[in-house]
C-alpha cells in the first residue's frame, strides 16, 4: 500500500478491466437497442396563468405539474398616466410554510419540537385554476394543488 493512500495498489490493475466492462456493457447490441425502442421523453407543457386589471399585471408560469415561476408588474399605460415608470417583481415562485407546534412550548426546541417541517413548492404539484370576477367586479385567480 502507498504510504497516504486509501485505495490499495493491487486495485489500481483491475481498472482499466472495470472500464472496459463497463463500456462493452453500455455498447453492446441489447442494451443500445433497448434505448433506441424506448420511446422520447416529451417535454411537459409550459402555461402561463395571467390576472390583469389595467394598472398591474399579474403571470404565474407553470411546466406541467410544477410552479416555474411568478411576475408582478406595473403596466405602461397605468404608469405613464401617473407620472411613473414601469416596474416588476419576478419570482421563483417558491414559498416555505414553516409548521410548528402551538399547544406547548418546548424549552430550547426551534418550532416547539424536534422534527422541523417546511414545505416547499417541490411538496405540491399544480392540477387546475378557475377564474372569477366576485360581485363587486373583483378578479380572482384560484389555483389548485395537491401534495405529492
Amino acid at each position: 500500500m502507498v504510504r497516504g493512500s486509501a485505495i490499495p495498489m493491487g486495485w489500481l490493475p483491475s481498472l482499466p478491466f472495470a472500464v472496459l466492462l463497463l463500456t462493452l456493457t453500455l455498447c453492446s447490441p441489447p442494451f443500445l437497442a433497448a434505448q433506441e425502442d424506448s420511446p422520447p421523453l416529451e417535454a411537459a407543457a409550459k402555461s402561463t396563468l395571467v390576472l390583469e386589471n389595467g394598472r398591474v399585471k399579474c403571470s404565474v408560469r407553470l411546466e406541467g405539474e410544477r410552479l416555474l415561476g411568478d411576475r408582478l408588474e406595473i403596466l405602461p399605460a397605468w404608469a405613464s398616466q401617473n407620472g411613473g415608470s414601469t416596474a416588476a417583481i419576478e419570482t421563483d415562485a417558491d414559498f416555505g410554510l414553516d409548521l410548528m407546534f402551538s399547544d406547548w412550548d418546548a424549552p430550547g426546541k426551534a418550532n416547539n419540537a424536534d422534527n422541523l417541517i417546511v414545505l416547499t413548492k417541490k411538496y405540491f404539484s399544480f392540477v387546475g385554476d378557475e377564474a372569477r370576477t366576485l360581485a363587486d367586479g373583483t378578479q380572482e385567480l384560484v389555483l389548485s394543488f395537491k401534495g405529492v
